[in-house]
C-alpha cells in the first residue's frame, strides 16, 4: 500500500491498483496475475470490483515487460478508448513491476533485463509530448523500486518459512527420539540391536520393546504414514494405544 501511495502521489494520479504474478501448481514458472491492492490518492482502499480491468493490456505489459499508456495504432485507439471508459480514467498507465537484476561481474557488461513480477496501473494525467515521457519515466523508476522491495520481502518471507520448517523438523525429531526406548531389553539367550533412521526427514517410524511379564516380551515395529510433526504425533498415539492394550491384556 505504501509503495502504491508513493506512485499515486509522485505521478499526481487519482487512483490505481497493483497486481502480482503468483505461481500456481499448473504453472509454477509463470503463474497468474492476482489483484493485491487498490488505492486512491486520499488513501481510500479500493477493491478489484472498483475497477474494470482490461486484461489485454495487462497481458501485453507482462509479456513484453514494457509500459502501456498510449495506443500505437488506430485499431488500438478504439480499444484504448473503451479501456478509458471502463477504467473511468483520463489516461490509464500500465507499468510493469520489474526487478532489476544486479550483475557483479563488471560495469562494462550490458545490464540484464528486468524480471517482471507484476503490474501497476494508475489513472495518470499523461498526455502527448515531452511531459508524457518524463511522467512515464518517473512511473517506471518508482515501479522498479517497488518491485525490488516486493521481491526482497518475498525472499525474506521465504527464508522465514524455511526457518519455520527447520524448527518444525527439529521438533519432529525430538518427538521421534522420545518414541524410541531409552535402553534395549536384556533377555537371557538373546541380544538385541535396533536403529531407526528415515530418508526424508523425521516421520512416524518407530520401534518399541514392551515387557509383558512371565518372561515374555512384545516387540513393536511401526511405519506410520506421513512425514514430519503430524506423523510423529500419530506415532505417539499408536505407541500409547499399543502400550495400553498390552497392560489390559496382561491384567
Amino acid at each position: 500500500r505504501a509503495g502504491l501511495d508513493v506512485i499515486l502521489s509522485e505521478s499526481n494520479s487519482h487512483r490505481g491498483f497493483l497486481m502480482l504474478l503468483e505461481a500456481t501448481p499448473q504453472n509454477p514458472q509463470m503463474g497468474r496475475l492476482v489483484f493485491k491492492v487498490g488505492r486512491d490518492r486520499n488513501g481510500k482502499v479500493l477493491t478489484e470490483t472498483d475497477f474494470s480491468i482490461h486484461r489485454r493490456h495487462l497481458a501485453d505489459v507482462i509479456r513484453r515487460g514494457e509500459s502501456v499508456f498510449q495506443p500505437a495504432s488506430a485499431d488500438d485507439q478504439q480499444n484504448f478508448s473503451q479501456t478509458v471508459m471502463e477504467f473511468r480514467a483520463t489516461f490509464p498507465s500500465f507499468i510493469p513491476l520489474k526487478v532489476v537484476e544486479s550483475d557483479h561481474q563488471g560495469a562494462d557488461r550490458p545490464p540484464k533485463p528486468g524480471r517482471t513480477i507484476g503490474v501497476v496501473c494508475v489513472d495518470s494525467p499523461i498526455e502527448a509530448g515531452e511531459a508524457a515521457k518524463d511522467t512515464l519515466f518517473l512511473l517506471e523508476v518508482l515501479a522498479s523500486q517497488l518491485a525490488t522491495a516486493i521481491d526482497k520481502t518475498r525472499l525474506v518471507r521465504t527464508q522465514w518459512e524455511k526457518e519455520q520448517m527447520d524448527a518444525e523438523l527439529k521438533n519432529a525429531e525430538s518427538v521421534q527420539r522420545f518414541l524410541l526406548p531409552k535402553a534395549l531389553p536384556e533377555v537371557a539367550g538373546y541380544s538385541f540391536a535396533a536403529r531407526c533412521f528415515t530418508t526424508e526427514g523425521p516421520g512416524g517410524d518407530y520401534y518399541d520393546f514392551i515387557e509383558l511379564g512371565s518372561g515374555r516380551l512384545a516387540i513393536v515395529m511401526a511405519d506410520v504414514s506421513g512425514h514430519s510433526v503430524s506423523a510423529s504425533l500419530i506415532a505417539c498415539l499408536v505407541r500409547g494405544s499399543i502400550r495400553l492394550s498390552c497392560e489390559i491384556y496382561e491384567t
